[in-house]
């Protein structure tokens, strides 16, 4: 018999209609969790879903993460919520400030930091009431952010670490994701 730790546990995720958030939740789910898989995506949000499908039950939500009355939707998905919500949708733009337009900052600042603060917020007393985590999908741009035309990016980034750093009553774990060629020499990028 396959041991699937998280068998008794159910996990929300955002951003899981493709890239990290997508991997998350079917790993999550092959561990044996319970899935609300919540994108924007309406294709792709399914083909997560029937992923996820093969090894554990998911429901899936579209939804536009910047519309707080949307959010309440969420609700419906929580309401079995008793382990773990992932915080992984997010957006990147990139230009150099003399050219970076405010709009682009707003969008960016709505996804990457207001929605999982907003979110948080609302599902923390359930996650506090079953002793569930927090995980925040965050990039190497939230810890340092010099590097050219990623000002913006790197602002809403350091803005979710801070969040992450201040869940109230709550273990948060921020991930941060970290280019290969950071990890590896030089010669070993090359090859």
């Amino acid at each position: 018999m396959k041991l699937r730790p998280l068998a008794a546990k159910s996990a929300l995720v955002t951003g899981a209609s493709s890239g990290i958030g997508r991997a998350i939740a079917v790993a999550l789910a092959r561990q044996g969790a319970n899935l609300c898989v919540v994108g924007r995506n309406a294709q792709n949000l399914t083909e997560t879903a029937d992923a996820v499908r093969q090894v554990s039950s998911v429901e899936s939500i579209r939804i536009d993460l910047t519309d707080d009355n949307a959010l309440g939707s969420l609700l419906q998905c929580s309401h079995q919520l008793n382990g773990i919500l992932v915080h992984s949708a997010g957006i990147f733009h990139q230009d150099l400030m003399a050219q970076a337009s405010v709009a682009d900052f707003d969008r960016q600042y709505a996804i990457n930091v207001r929605a999982p603060y907003v979110l948080t917020q609302l599902l923390l007393p359930k996650l506090i009431a079953t002793q569930g985590q927090l995980v925040f999908i965050n990039s190497s741009a939230g810890v340092v952010g010099h590097r050219l035309k990623v000002g913006q990016y790197a602002a809403t980034k350091h803005a979710l670490k801070a969040i992450a750093d201040n869940a109230y009553g709550m273990v948060a774990i921020a991930i941060f994701e970290c280019p290969l060629s950071r990890l590896l020499s030089s010669t070993e990028v090359a090859a």
